[in-house]
C-alpha cells in the first residue's frame, strides 16, 4: 500500500486523495494469498516507478546506472516486477515521446535483458502445451486482482463473499469512472501512463489461460491496469469521504483475512502432524497434487473463486530431510530429472484427475503423494490409483489424502 502511495504521490507532484489509499485493499487480493514474490517486486517495481519517472528529463549517467542496477534487481526478485518496471517507465517515454531519453532507458535494461537470456537458454525446455484462450479466462484476469474476499475448498464462510466482493468491484468501478469524468473537467489524465495502461489493458485481456508453461499470466498485468488506472487518474479532486469506503473495505477484508486464516492454520497444523508422524518423509521422494486445478467454478462463483492452501504444509513437513519434490507447476523452477517431475494435464478438474491417475500408473518415482482440493475427485484419484496398484491410502482428513506407494 504505502509503495502505491508513494509512486502516486510522486507521480501527482505531491497531491494526495481518496485515491492514493486504494493500495489498501488491492493489496489484499489475489496476490495477497499465495504470489508473495509477486507482491514484493511488483511493490519493488512501484517504488521505482514512483522515483524514476517524474525525474527522467533531467536524470544524468550516474542515475541510469542505478536504474540499471534496480532493474537487474527487479528481474532476480520477480521477471513480472521486472517486465512492470519495463512497462510503466518505458512505457512513459513513449508518450509523449523521448527518443533520448528512451535510448538510455534501453541501454539501462539491458543488464536485465542479458540475465533473462542466460536463463533462457541454459533450462530445460517443458513439453510443447496446447496454448488457450478464452472470454473466462481473460474475465478471470481482470476480476480475480480486484477481489479482496478469497476462499479456500473446505472452510465455511459466515459472509455472503461473492456479494461483497461485487459490491466492492462495482465501489471501485465507480471511483474510477466518476474520476475520469472529474479529470476530464479538471485538466486531463497523465499522458505518462497511457501507454503502459493500454499495453496492461492488451496484456490482460489476450494473453492465453496457458503461456510458456505459467498459468494465467494476464492476472498479473490485470493487476497493474488497475493501478495504473488510478495512477493516470491522479488529477482527479475526490471527495475526502472516498477514502472512508477505501478504508472500510480494508478494515473488512482484514478482520475476515484473520478468521479465514485461522481456520487455514488449523487444516495445515492437523495435515502437517499426520503427515510428520505417519507418513515420514526423511529420504523419500514427495508430491503434492492439488485437485482445484483447473479452477472449473460456475458463474456465479466468480467473484470469490476458490482455492486451496493446503499443498504448502507438505513442504513444511519435507524440509527436515526429504527427498526430490514436485509442487503444483509454475514452469520456472523444474526438476531436472524428468521421473520426479510428472506432466498433468486437462481442461477440467476430471480431465486434470484422470492424467494424475494415468501419469502416476504408467511409472512414478513419487514414495509419498499427498492429495488435496476437491473430495469428489480425490476420492476417485485414491480409488483409481490403489485399484491400478500404484499406491495404497495411508490417511484421510476432510480435505487431503495421504498415498504410498506400494513398495515402500
Amino acid at each position: 500500500p504505502w509503495s502505491f502511495y508513494y509512486a502516486f504521490k510522486r507521480f501527482s507532484g505531491g497531491k494526495v486523495s481518496a485515491l492514493s489509499y486504494l493500495g489498501f485493499p488491492l493489496v489484499l487480493g489475489y496476490f495477497f494469498y499465495s504470489s508473495h514474490a509477486f507482491l514484493f517486486g511488483a511493490s519493488l517495481a512501484l517504488f521505482a516507478a514512483g522515483y524514476f519517472v517524474p525525474k527522467m528529463n533531467t536524470m544524468g549517467q550516474s542515475g541510469y546506472i542505478a536504474l540499471s542496477m534496480i532493474l537487474a534487481l527487479l528481474y532476480l526478485v520477480h521477471a513480472f516486477a521486472f517486465l512492470i518496471a519495463v512497462l510503466v517507465i518505458g512505457g512513459g517515454l513513449i508518450y509523449p515521446f523521448r527518443p533520448k531519453q528512451l535510448r538510455s532507458f534501453i541501454i539501462a535494461c539491458l543488464p536485465s535483458l542479458a540475465l533473462m537470456a542466460w536463463y533462457f537458454v541454459g533450462r530445460d525446455q517443458p513439453a510443447s502445451r496446447e496454448t488457450q484462450w478464452s472470454i473466462w479466462s481473460s474475465a478471470q484476469s481482470v476480476f480475480k486482482p480486484l477481489i479482496p474476499f478469497v476462499k479456500s475448498i473446505g472452510i465455511p464462510n459466515p459472509l455472503p463473499l461473492s456479494l461483497l466482493n461485487l459490491v466492492w468491484f462495482t465501489s471501485f468501478l465507480a471511483l474510477l469512472v466518476s474520476s475520469w469524468v472529474r479529470v476530464r473537467r479538471d485538466g486531463g489524465i497523465d499522458r505518462r501512463v497511457l501507454i503502459p495502461f493500454c499495453a496492461s489493458i492488451a496484456l490482460t485481456l489476450l494473453w492465453p489461460h496457458e503461456f510458456a508453461g505459467i498459468a494465467q499470466p494476464g492476472i498479473r498485468f490485470g493487476f497493474l491496469a488497475a493501478i495504473l488506472g488510478v495512477l493516470m487518474l491522479h488529477k482527479a479532486s475526490t471527495p475526502r469521504s472516498y477514502a472512508s469506503i477505501v478504508f472500510v473495505f480494508s478494515f473488512v477484508a482484514i478482520v475476515y483475512n484473520a478468521f479465514h486464516f485461522s481456520r487455514v492454520e488449523k487444516q495445515m497444523t492437523e495435515l502437517y502432524a499426520t503427515i510428520s508422524s505417519t507418513a515420514p518423509l526423511h529420504g523419500k521422494s514427495f508430491a503434492t497434487i492439488r485437485l482445484d486445478w483447473p479452477t472449473d467454478i460456475q458463474l456465479w462463483d466468480g467473484f470469490a473463486s476458490p482455492f486451496h492452501p493446503l499443498y504448502g504444509a507438505v513442504y513444511y513437513a519435507g524440509l527436515s530431510g526429504g527427498g526430490p519434490a514436485w509442487a503444483f507447476d509454475t514452469a520456472l523452477l523444474r526438476l531436472k530429472k524428468s521421473e520426479y517431475a510428472p506432466t498433468f494435464e486437462g481442461r477440467t478438474v476430471e480431465e486434470y484427475a484422470s492424467s494424475v491417475v494415468a501419469t502416476l500408473t504408467r511409472s512414478s518415482a513419487i514414495d509419498v503423494l499427498v492429495l488435496s482440493g476437491r473430495q469428489a475427485p480425490m476420492d476417485s484419484v485414491t480409488a483409481s490409483l490403489e485399484m491400478n496398484g500404484a499406491y495404497k491410502l495411508q490417511r484421510s482428513g476432510a480435505s487431503w489424502r495421504i498415498l504410498r506407494k506400494t513398495n515402500q
